[in-house]
């Protein structure tokens, strides 16, 4: 029996579990090698290899903001907008389960961990019929550990001081790589991959089964803003259990009263209906999460909220507070729950509640490509690239239109060139800035999973080639002239 596709899970940076993926991996890892000769030889001497190449896929119908809170290391429940220009130095690990017939079919039995990527293109595409809105994102590094056991990726945040001292939590399997044996496969601080050795020394306990338990000593300070990911093999396995996961991305609303810590009741401006769970943020900015099942609700805005258990202790009396409803995430999204706007561009930094423009009819597909161009960063002495960046990104996209009328594709094309006058001419000359926004919604209740937001699009006038049974469209190209993508979840 081989390998199938519903026995990998794909997590990121230990904390976001990737859904709705339809491809994922690492593909294949190209090697540069060179092959030596020398005068008065009839064989070639050997080999000489480079740093490894490698790039790692997924492609998702997840239409949450969990993929882009992994692209930058952001928290989903209290991060309400992305710009992938700002997208992090990311790890991602791969755990193999046995099998449905399995004894334990949701423990991992090994797994392949791929440290230290990078974000080099992220593309959207959405469609009618029977095309599932989908995201593709491409990341790049050089690093592939299968490993024995379970992958752990274990974030600490910096301390702000030299000699900060971090103990894996659980026993560590040992590699040896370049002739060094370590416990730890990989440590990224901040945007840099560390060297054992210069960066950070590494010790290690009583040895059980192969495994140990590592104490890390980073050499420089790693500012309290950044954090620390230790990269890990370990014989203690983890369990994936089968599970639909909740959307939690986006507030729902926010809790406005005042409420002393360990309070049964609190008052939102949002109501909710008696037995709901809901999700409490109670430091804001924060991952730390409270479940509370909701008793009763009175009044008719704001509501009195009656909770079964009582807030958790650290809220401050009188403080605000986050609230999540968690509805199962789509299967995925079609045409029909998608909206594309377009309209004149606003200010830089505008909302895009204050610059959104009209509700283009006759859409049949959008599709926006973000993407850099990534330089590696090298040095004597180490194996592996110390940074992988880039500079500026580029965003380009393109909408399909099928007008109705021509009245209909005039109006369009005088709104892409610019043209205010109904009288006036559409052209190609007169390419002005546009605010384009597309809109994906939950089919269950309407509500907003995601907003794409291109503050400042420059439109292509669009040709047209006729054909015989079939009828008329135009697909009109653009590009945005800072490079700005900007994702919301609401």
């Amino acid at each position: 029996m081989a390998i199938k596709g519903g026995q990998i899970v794909h997590v990121g940076n230990n904390a976001v579990l990737l859904d709705r993926l339809q491809t994922a991996g690492p593909g294949t890892v190209n090697i540069r090698r060179e092959t030596i000769y020398e005068l008065g030889n009839y064989q070639s001497v050997g080999q000489v290899s480079d740093i490894p190449d490698l790039s790692f896929t997924l492609e998702s119908f997840d239409v949450s903001c969990a993929m882009e809170a992994f692209l930058a290391d952001k928290d989903v429940k209290s991060t309400h907008l992305y710009d992938l220009a700002a997208s992090r130095v990311v790890n991602l690990k791969s755990a193999f389960k046995p099998g449905q017939q399995a004894p334990a079919p949701f423990d991992s039995v090994g797994s392949a961990a791929v440290p230290c990527l990078r974000l080099e293109s992220v593309s959207y595409r959405f469609g009618i019929g029977n095309n599932n809105a989908r995201q593709t994102a491409t990341l790049k590094g050089d690093s592939l550990y299968y490993n024995p056991g379970s992958t752990y990726i274990q974030k600490v945040a910096g301390s702000g001081a030299a000699g900060q001292v971090i103990v894996t939590d659980h026993p560590a399997y040992a590699i040896t790589e370049a002739g060094v044996q370590r416990r730890t496969l990989a440590i990224t601080a901040g945007e840099r991959r560390l060297l054992q050795g210069v960066d950070y020394t590494e010790t290690y306990g009583a040895i059980t089964n192969g495994a140990a338990v590592a104490t890390i000593t980073l050499v420089d300070a790693v500012a309290a803003t950044d954090n620390v990911y230790v990269t890990y093999a370990s014989p203690d396995v983890e369990t994936f259990p089968q599970s639909v996961h909740a959307l939690v991305s986006g507030i729902s609303g926010t809790i406005t009263a005042a409420a002393a810590a360990g309070a049964t009741s609190l008052t939102t401006d949002v109501e909710l209906a008696a037995g709901q769970v809901i999700i409490l943020d109670d430091v804001p900015g924060s991952a730390v999460t409270e479940v509370v099942v909701v008793g009763t609700v009175s009044g008719s805005g704001p509501y009195t909220v009656n909770l079964v258990n009582a807030t958790v202790n650290a809220h401050a009396s009188g403080a605000d507070v986050a609230v999540y409803v968690p509805t199962v995430k789509p299967a995925a999204i079609r045409g029909r729950d998608i909206d594309v706007f377009v309209g004149p561009a606003g200010a830089a930094g505008s909302a895009p509640a204050d610059v959104i423009g009209t509700k283009r009819h006759g859409v049949q597909s959008a599709q926006v490509d973000w993407k850099v161009t990534l330089q590696n960063d090298e040095e004597f002495g180490n194996y592996h690239y110390v940074n992988i960046d880039f500079d500026v990104p580029e965003v380009s996209g393109s909408v399909e239109f099928k007008p109705q009328t021509y009245a209909d594709l005039l109006k369009l094309m005088q709104d892409i060139s610019g043209v205010s006058d109904p009288l006036q001419s559409a052209n190609a000359t007169d390419q002005p800035l546009l605010d384009v926004q597309i809109v994906l919604k939950n089919p269950v209740d309407g509500r907003v999973l995601k907003r794409l937001h291109i503050p400042d699009a420059r439109f292509s006038l669009p040709g047209y080639s006729g054909r015989v049974q079939q009828k008329l469209d135009f697909t009109a190209a653009f590009n945005s002239d800072r490079g700005e993508l900007n994702i919301y979840d609401s």
